[in-house]
């Protein structure tokens, strides 16, 4: 990764320009090529350096409900359970931690009947053993950008 990636990088976490042609516009800001845009950007999305190139929306502020939850498995079927909670729509942030409860996740939704719904399925499914419904009592959101 050199500086004009960097540069990229800083410039899209929070500026990512919402127009028809967006690495257009990236490019200008540089002044470069959009197709030197898009193939370095391509290029950082491959090694895994960006993961997602995205809007992030307030979903509470949609209209929607969402919650934290906590999976215990069991060991032999945490890959199986993963995969298919990753299928359900809704499904955001699904990280794999080594304690007890070890698949977490946020899940969005129309209102909180159908999330506690979901939650009280996904408890039923095989290799599940526990499951942790966690919603947040005050939401404290952190604006972060990694400057690199």
């Amino acid at each position: 990764m050199d500086d004009i990636d960097k540069k990229i990088i800083n410039h899209i976490q929070s500026r990512f320009p919402v127009q028809p042609e967006p690495y257009r516009a990236i490019a200008g800001h540089f002044g470069m090529t959009e197709e030197e845009v898009w193939l370095r950007i391509k290029r950082l999305r491959k090694r895994g350096l960006i993961r997602r190139i995205g809007a992030v929306f307030d979903s509470a502020g949609l209209g929607f409900y969402s919650t934290l939850v906590a999976v215990k498995t069991d060991p032999a079927m945490t890959e199986k359970v993963a995969e298919k909670i990753n299928s359900l729509p809704g499904v955001t942030h699904h990280y794999q931690r080594d304690n007890a409860y070890s698949l977490w996740f946020t899940l969005t939704g129309a209102d909180r009947e159908k999330i506690d719904d979901t939650v009280l399925d996904i408890g039923k499914w095989a290799g599940v053993f526990d499951i942790m419904n966690l919603p947040a009592n005050k939401t404290f959101k952190i604006k972060v950008d990694f400057q690199i």
